[in-house]
């Protein structure tokens, strides 16, 4: 109502009173206090959560599994293909691998080569989301996907991770796929026009391809690996070829301007330094254990 006289402006409509700690609404003639509305909303939210346990919950147990991992593709991809956002598209292939992960083992736990599929199968969907939405992080996903199938794994364990290969034998062709992976990350890099296979694929080409090749460079040059034993020259060729790729990662790094490469390259070149510091000092006794420590040999 508009008072003509004062200029001002009430409603009986809708009023708030605060008296003393309490802050009363009023809707009309009915007041409803703050706290009674808190209440109302964890009464009805517990009423809510009994009913879908008891009533809707049942339901869905009855689902059989086949559907339930129907659906789940069809989420994941309908979130990766007909949806712009960002984070939706990142979260469509998470549950795209999810549900794969659930098909792989409830339906081919026994299949030796099951992983190996399902990797490939990671790679090829997340290489098309990459390249149709020009998503970079599922560019990420699918170069990982690649080197997954390459033999690479992570495992994340109590306290513990564990980065390197399935076995010794994929080792090689794992490092000289990374290694082209790499320099195809770089002409990438360093070409003037951008293509299609840019944006996706640049950054995790050179970060997955630096990481994964010198992974596989401290393994192969380490005494530890069995393959090299009978074969000292392989063993000291694979030396020289990991310290002149430290040294190359430490000078095309900044002159290209490939971060990626400096840092990760740089990083993995010190820790060989280290690797070969251990291998190679004298660890006999207690005087030869200080020198060593104290970076002399006696």
């Amino acid at each position: 109502m508009l008072n003509h006289n004062t200029g001002t402006c009430s409603t009986n409509t809708s009023e708030k009173k605060i008296t003393g700690s309490q802050i009363v609404y009023k809707q009309g003639s009915f007041g409803v206090p703050y706290y009674q509305t808190i209440l109302a909303g964890i009464i009805v939210i517990i009423a809510l959560s009994i009913l879908v346990g008891i009533f809707i919950v049942p339901i869905l147990i009855h689902v059989p599994v086949i559907i339930w991992e129907i659906l789940f593709y069809i989420i994941s991809v309908f979130l990766m293909i007909f949806i712009s956002n960002s984070w939706l598209i990142f979260l469509g292939c998470l549950t795209f691998v999810a549900t794969l992960s659930f098909t792989i083992t409830y339906h081919f736990s026994r299949e030796k080569y099951a992983g190996l599929v399902a990797s490939w199968i990671c790679f090829f969907v997340w290489t098309f989301v990459a390249l149709y939405q020009q998503h970079r992080e599922a560019g990420y996903l699918a170069v990982m996907a690649l080197e997954s199938a390459l033999g690479f794994v992570i495992f994340v364990g109590q306290l513990v991770i564990v980065i390197g290969f399935q076995n010794e034998k994929i080792i090689p062709s794992a490092t000289i796929a990374s290694f082209i992976l790499l320099l195809i990350g770089c002409i990438l890099h360093i070409q003037q026009r951008s293509n299609i296979l840019t944006i996706p694929f640049t950054r995790p080409l050179l970060f997955l391809g630096t990481f994964v090749y010198f992974i596989g460079m401290l393994i192969l040059t380490s005494r530890l690996y069995d393959e090299w034993r009978e074969k000292k020259y392989i063993f000291w060729i694979l030396q020289i070829i990991t310290f002149f790729s430290g040294l190359a990662t430490m000078f095309f790094g900044p002159m290209l301007e490939i971060p990626f490469i400096q840092a990760v390259g740089g990083t993995m070149f010190v820790i060989w330094l280290l690797e070969k510091y251990v291998e190679f000092a004298p660890w006999k006794d207690t005087f030869t254990v200080v020198l060593s420590l104290l970076g002399s040999s006696k």
